[in-house]
């Protein structure tokens, strides 16, 4: 931890444990008595204005925009961050969930944030179209599209097995984003033999016919295992192993395996 002067801008765990409160809260640093303490003054939440004598330990520097720029900037992928702990990730991820900007890398991992309501713009063709594009330019952008344009492009040139895992707590979004990966992927083989000649392919509506069922057989799982819960009222009650086969021209066939 870098010696802190007065003035600077950190984070600290929010004193308040309500459920409407932020996990940390922004403060500014008063003076710091010696190398384990630091006095401070929050400047946010429910404790703004209040002061207190934190240790060392529990203090984050802040990321903050410059003189130069009218607003607070985020980053594409957490590793970008100047300071990177866990209170500057979430805040990041804040910045970028309130201008609809759901995704976010961190690495190679894609975190993502339930919107709660429809962002189609954001699964349309033309996205798909972009995610392919741009994973062959090395200009990726945090998607989950981007994390299966990846898979499908080491399958084809590594000719192995690749394996995508979505995980999250209930009402996360992990059953639609397993949809939309499956979309993508039944997609991107459509496209690609479009490419080459061998096949319609580009949209969900002239899909070959075994992907299309692959797509239609989700919903039917789903009914078997789903239920209402406080989170979610279409919350998975099972895991889900998915597995695609793919041929050199479209897929082949499906599995899915619960536990």
């Amino acid at each position: 931890m870098p010696v802190l002067q007065p003035g600077a801008t950190v984070w600290l765990p929010n004193p308040s444990s309500a459920a409407s409160e932020p996990p940390f809260s922004l403060c500014e640093v008063l003076e710091t008595p010696n190398d384990q303490l630091v006095r401070v003054k929050f400047t946010s939440g429910a404790s703004c204005g209040t002061e207190k004598l934190a240790k060392m330990e529990d203090v984050n520097l802040a990321n903050f925009k410059s003189s130069s720029e009218s607003t607070e900037r985020s980053e594409a992928d957490n590793c970008n961050l100047l300071e990177l702990s866990e209170a500057t990730l979430l805040h990041n991820t804040l910045l970028r969930y309130d201008n609809d900007q759901i995704y976010t890398f961190t690495g190679q991992i894609v975190t993502s944030v339930n919107p709660c309501k429809p962002l189609p713009h954001l699964y349309s063709t033309e996205s798909m179209q972009a995610a392919r594009d741009r994973e062959s330019a090395r200009e990726r952008r945090p998607h989950i599209f981007a994390v299966a344009e990846t898979a499908y492009t080491n399958l084809r040139e590594l000719q192995r097995n690749q394996s995508i895992v979505v995980t999250g707590i209930s009402g996360a979004g992990k059953t639609e984003a397993n949809k939309y990966l499956l979309r993508f992927l039944c997609w991107r083989v459509a496209a690609a033999a479009d490419e080459r000649g061998a096949a319609t392919g580009g949209s969900d509506f002239n899909l070959p016919k075994m992907a299309q069922v692959v797509l239609k057989s989700n919903p039917v799982f789903e009914s078997f295992g789903n239920a209402t819960t406080v989170n979610n009222s279409n919350s998975s009650r099972f895991g889900k192993f998915t597995k695609l086969f793919f041929g050199e021209e479209s897929i082949t066939g499906a599995s899915i395996s619960t536990y």
